[in-house]
């Protein structure tokens, strides 16, 4: 917390006016920045086209978010891994929103109206681990292209699971 509040500028004490502990100040980066990386990405679908695109929005704006924000990524790791307290709870909220917004994505492929809201959510989780572990242990820096060869490594193999 001492180096938190130097690199601010603002005595410790400040910082414990908001924060009581370091666990309380990673939940608030992670709420934080997790919620507007869900902002910026519900407000970018609104100019897709098709489902596809839409994946492909999800997968941009994540990259572009997590190229900035990179060290969120090992935060939410950290937090996971002691698995309680307010820090969890961020990531589980969030999780939960990203869930929803694509399972509603998925669910708009063709076909996709006969799988359950269990392969959905299947669905959703696979293109999160794929995500966090790609931004994770690509090496940087990460190609012009990412987000289009992500999209269609997830759509294509996404549509062979789909009821003819």
């Amino acid at each position: 917390m001492e180096d938190i509040a130097a690199r601010a500028g603002v005595a410790k004490g400040t910082l414990y006016l908001h924060f009581r502990c370091k666990d309380d100040l990673y939940a608030g980066l992670i709420q934080d920045g997790l919620a507007r990386l869900g902002d910026r990405i519900e407000e970018r679908l609104g100019d897709a086209p098709s489902p596809d695109w839409k994946v492909r929005v999800v997968v941009r704006e994540s990259i572009r978010f997590f190229g900035q924000f990179g060290y969120l990524v090992e935060l939410g790791r950290r937090v996971e891994a002691q698995g309680a307290g307010s820090g969890i709870e961020a990531l589980q909220q969030n999780r939960e929103r990203f869930m929803g917004l694509m399972a509603g994505i998925l669910r708009e492929f063709p076909g996709a109206d006969r799988l359950s809201d269990d392969d959905l959510r299947l669905g959703a989780t696979a293109l999160a681990g794929m995500l966090r572990e790609v931004l994770s242990l690509h090496p940087r820096p990460w190609p012009d292209d990412l987000d289009e060869r992500l999209t269609r490594l997830f759509v294509d193999g996404f549509r062979r699971t789909l009821p003819a």
